[in-house]
């Protein structure tokens, strides 16, 4: 659902701006949720997890050339109050796809992805939530005794991430949580100050 609404975040870019076909995404990415459904469905857990990475992949290039694209237009174009609604419009749905892009990745690469985690396996975590600091009293007297970091956890941190530049409650311990929360807090940053700021002063 999260990458799906990722994809189709891409249909409010307006045409002007937009890195070829605003539908792009949401054609690419959408088919592939019904294979990746139906091999986890089928118990083919390695299967479904490459077809979810393709997604993300997929995900990944578009925002980071829609990024680009509004950049570029951003120094090209001369300043005009038309000019100035299509970048805050671009930016909006880019700075949401922002977040959902970068906690999908985070819940999919954190021990080993989902699908290890709901197992049980005691792989090494890219994230420290506050949870794991706390002994079995503690989470069972917060009603949270069988705790286990779920996606809303993972969307939460990229929430933080993009708009604190920080992941706040959220300890980031291994190196590749730590350069993707620097390239998520990038891009925020491209949207919110220079896009976003540059565009508010054209109006």
């Amino acid at each position: 659902m999260a990458s799906a609404t990722a994809a189709l975040l891409h249909l409010a870019i307006p045409s002007e701006i937009a890195p070829g076909p605003s539908w792009a995404p949401a054609a690419i990415v959408v088919p592939l949720l019904v294979p990746q459904i139906v091999t986890r469905a089928c118990g083919n857990v390695r299967m479904a997890r490459r077809i979810g990475t393709a997604a993300m992949a997929a995900l990944t290039v578009f925002l980071m050339v829609a990024l680009g694209t509004l950049v570029v237009r951003l120094l090209t174009q001369p300043s005009s109050h038309h000019e100035a609604t299509l970048i805050l419009r671009a930016s909006l749905p880019l700075w949401f796809a922002n977040v959902a892009v970068f906690g999908l990745w985070y819940w999919r690469l954190d021990a080993g992805g989902p699908h290890v985690r709901e197992r049980g396996h005691n792989l090494e975590h890219g994230f420290v939530f506050p949870q794991m600091t706390m002994d079995d009293e503690t989470r069972a007297r917060i009603g949270q005794p069988h705790w286990r970091p779920m996606f809303i956890d993972y969307l939460f941190v990229a929430f933080n991430t993009s708009t604190a530049f920080s992941p706040t409650d959220t300890a980031v311990v291994a190196p590749w949580a730590k350069g993707l929360c620097m390239l998520q807090s990038m891009i925020s940053l491209c949207l919110l100050v220079v896009v976003a700021a540059r565009a508010v002063n054209i109006l």
